[in-house]
Formats: structure tokens, sequence, C-alpha cells
């Protein structure tokens, strides 16, 4: 039978400080980072966008998924950002701010794992189907379907905050932990990553035939626009599904709670998956520049111009040297009396000593 010696509980002591360490500094390296370039980015994104969103009904998708990224990087991020530097949790003093934070949290999660699925399908339905789904999906429908997929995703939430309450509540912990752990690995990782895989494999077998099957010149030129967008769409659907994995898996693990799932390893490999995952949504506008030529060039207009136009703008006053060139008196008559006839004063004789 062995015993726990004051030395080894001392060294697990300081083995878990150091994890914990090292995630206190991740997070305080790596979320501003987050924070900085996710808020510009997609402020960016609909700040580009919105003049052009007739352009390809892809755009609405895009400016809404920036939209609903802003907001987990404002709501989720930040707030554990402020918990992991200064100890300071928003809903720590309220219930209620705590409740509507997870809530909040878990449905713009799932809104944007929404978002992106739904324009990723969208696409992949467009180039197969052209026709069927220029005269189904109207700018109207686009907005409906991001309204219901906003709905859905505050059901979602209420449903997963419900759940943890009545977990922490019920003598059957685990049995509800087990159900918000599939339910979770179900919504952002199964579902997402078929429908991801799918469609991204009819996106490249049409890119790859490129035929167009439009007949007019509008349409033409609006599938010529949606060409350009697909490789936004493949790169943004692919990254959401690499970054968005590992916590998955690790989340479908912790069902059976082994043993080391309560190590301060595992906490930190958690908290860096999770960084992952939230990383997905500062990118966007960054492979969109890459990836989207007509993406990058509405950023050159809108921004590199704009920025050069008004440092080129200043006043500048021109003084243009004046020639002053002797007239004839005879010269001078005539115009004058040709002027004078211009706006309807009656001619004079040019000799004043002539009468009739």
């Amino acid at each position: 039978m062995t015993s726990t010696s004051p030395a080894n509980t001392t060294q697990v002591d300081a083995s878990s400080d150091a994890w914990k360490g090292r995630t206190q500094l991740m997070w305080s390296v790596w979320a501003p980072l987050i924070l900085l370039c996710g808020v510009f980015g997609n402020s960016s994104v609909v700040y580009l966008l919105y003049p052009i969103r007739k352009r390809c009904k892809v755009y609405p998708f895009l400016m809404a998924l920036a939209v609903s990224d802003t907001l987990i990087l404002l709501f989720v991020v930040g707030p554990t950002w402020f918990a992991w530097q200064w100890q300071v949790w928003p809903g720590k003093k309220s219930i209620a701010i705590c409740r509507f934070i997870l809530w909040f949290g878990h449905s713009l999660t799932f809104t944007s794992t929404a978002f992106v699925v739904a324009v990723t399908v969208y696409r992949a339905v467009a180039l197969i189907r052209p026709h069927a789904i220029h005269k189904l999906c109207r700018r109207r429908t686009v907005r409906v379907i991001l309204g219901v997929l906003c709905m859905m995703s505050f059901g979602v939430g209420a449903s997963v905050v419900w759940l943890t309450e009545y977990s922490d509540s019920c003598k059957r912990l685990k049995r509800q932990q087990t159900t918000v752990a599939i339910v979770t690995f179900l919504l952002y990782a199964i579902l997402p990553v078929v429908c991801i895989i799918i469609s991204n494999v009819l996106l490249v077998s049409a890119l790859l035939k490129s035929v167009s099957t439009s007949v007019s010149e509008n349409s033409l030129r609006q599938q010529h626009v949606s060409y350009k967008v697909t490789p936004m769409i493949v790169t943004v659907s692919v990254t959401y599904v690499v970054l968005t994995f590992p916590i998955a898996v690790l989340q479908i693990l912790m069902v059976r709670n082994p043993p080391w799932s309560r190590t301060s390893a595992y906490s930190f490999g958690l908290e860096f998956c999770l960084l992952l995952w939230y990383t997905h949504s500062s990118v966007g506008f960054y492979i969109y520049i890459c990836t989207g030529p007509e993406f990058r060039r509405q950023a050159m207009k809108r921004l590199v111009r704009r920025s050069e136009v008004s440092t080129s703008t200043r006043p500048v006053i021109v003084v243009k040297p004046t020639i002053t060139l002797p007239i004839p008196s005879t010269t001078r008559a005539v115009l004058t009396q040709c002027s004078r006839q211009a706006v309807g004063v009656p001619m004079k004789p040019t000799n004043p000593g002539h009468r009739r």
C-alpha cells in the first residue's frame, strides 16, 4: 500500500500551478489578438459588402456571419479574457447576467455555425441547379432564412442553458451532462462537418467542370461573380471544420469523465481548443482578402483609394499669369457693338457723323 508523501503533493501542486500559469499566459496573449483582429476584420467585411450586397446573394450570408462573429468576440471571448486576466467575471454577482451570457454565447456560436453551413449549402445548390435556386431563393427569401436560423439558434441556446441548470439541480447529474455533451457534439461537429464536406465536394467538382448554364447576359454576369466567391466559401468552411473539430472531440470524450479529464494538462488543452474555435470568428476578413478577387477589388476601392483621396484633396491655389495685349480702337468699337447686339441693344453707327 502506497502513501502520498508531502514532497509528491508539493510536486503535483507545482505542476498544476505551472499549467495554470501557461493557460493564463495563453489567454493573455492570444485573446487580445483575436479581439482586435476579429472586430476590425468583421467590421470591414460589413463596411465593404454592404454597398454591393445586391450583386450576389452570398454577400448577405457573409455579412450576417461577420455580425455574429463580432458578437461572439464581444460577449464570449471578452468576458472570458477578463476572467483570466483580472479574475473579474461579469456574471459572478448576478445570476441573471450569468444566465444571459451563457444563453447568448451558446446562441451566437450556433448562429455562426448555422450561417457557415447555410452559405456553403446554398453555394453548392446554386452551382448545381442555378435556375431552380434563382427562382426559389430571392433576396427576401435570404432574409427569411437568416431570420429563421437566428430564432433556431436562440432556441438551442435556451435549451442548453435549461439542460445545464437542470443537471446542476438534479440527482441524475451525469446523465444530463451526457445529454448536453451529445447535443453540443451533434450541433457543432457532426451535422456541420457532414454538410460542409458534401457541399465542398460538390463545389470543387462544379469549379473543375466550369460549365455555365445561364442564358441571359445578366445571369451570366451574376454567375461570374458567384464563381469568384466560391473559393471564399470553400476556404471559410474548411477553416471552420479544422478549427472546430478538436473542441468537439474533447467535448465528446468528457462524457465518460475519464481520470485525465481532471488534470491541469487537460484543462490547458481544453482552453487551447477553445481559443482555436474562437479564432474562426476573427479570420473571415483575411480569408476573403486572400481568396476573393471581387472582395479584394472592393477593399482596394473603398479602403486604400479613399485614404489616398482624403490625403490628396487639399486646397491648392493656382495663379494663372494673365497677358494683356494692346487692342486698336476700331477693333474695340466693333467688339463693343457685337456684344450689344448679342444682349439686344441696338447697334450704333460706326461713324458718328453719318446721318440717314
